[in-house]
């Protein structure tokens, strides 16, 4: 990996340090759309944050890491001799194995902005399509309502980030606080949070 030296100096140390971002959107925004006619009636709501930054961790420590643990398959095209054509730098071995190499200048767990990526995104969080049954039909019943309705969660959302998923929100016990605590890391770094699940259900809603 090579890093840039931005003040010149013609040396690689915590002067170079630049800004790249914030955890922080610079735009939030909801959006509620729904209509009825002749009995059918649909509500969606949408969201989404655009203008920040993810930092995904989860292949910062299954790509780039010291030590003996699992790895992501990118890993297999790590720099090699034979395979000098990679973005994936070379792997580097456990501090106690003797015969591994070594990182003499601190750079592998360097936390750098190759791992920061775009955390934009639009999402339809909730649908709900429902049919209210015509009067006509429920009174032969001796009903006064009946709506048959379904509702979906999370169907789908629109991001360039690389993660499971871009709404981290702040988690508390997320691994990159380093004490548990919150703290600066702990919005926008995603050590592999487990995405919002996508969930259709269906209902019967009859008022007597």
């Amino acid at each position: 990996m090579i890093f840039e030296d931005a003040n010149g100096d013609g040396k690689i140390d915590v002067e170079d340090k630049q800004y790249a971002g914030s955890a922080l959107p610079k735009v939030t925004l909801g959006l509620n759309l729904g209509f009825a006619w002749k009995g059918i009636d649909l509500n969606m709501f949408f969201d989404g944050q655009f203008g920040h930054k993810i930092y995904n961790a989860l292949p910062y420590y299954n790509i780039k890491k010291e030590g003996v643990g699992n790895y992501l398959t990118t890993f297999m095209d790590s720099w090699r001799p034979d395979n000098t054509n990679t973005t994936i730098p070379r792997f580097i071995g456990a501090s106690d194995d003797p015969t591994s190499i070594t990182d003499n200048n601190g750079t592998n767990w360097a936390y750098t902005d190759r791992w920061l990526e775009n955390g934009d995104f639009f999402r339809l969080k909730t649908l709900e399509l429902g049919y209210t049954l015509p009067k006509a039909w429920v009174t032969k019943a001796m009903l006064e309502n009946v709506r048959i309705y379904t509702a979906m969660e999370n169907l789908f959302t629109i991001t360039g980030y690389s993660g499971y998923t871009p709404d981290l929100g702040v988690n508390t016990g997320d691994g990159a606080t380093g004490s548990g605590t919150d703290n600066v890391m702990s919005r926008g770094c995603d050590d592999g949070r487990y995405p919002s699940a996508r969930t259709i259900s269906f209902g019967l809603q009859v008022t007597f």
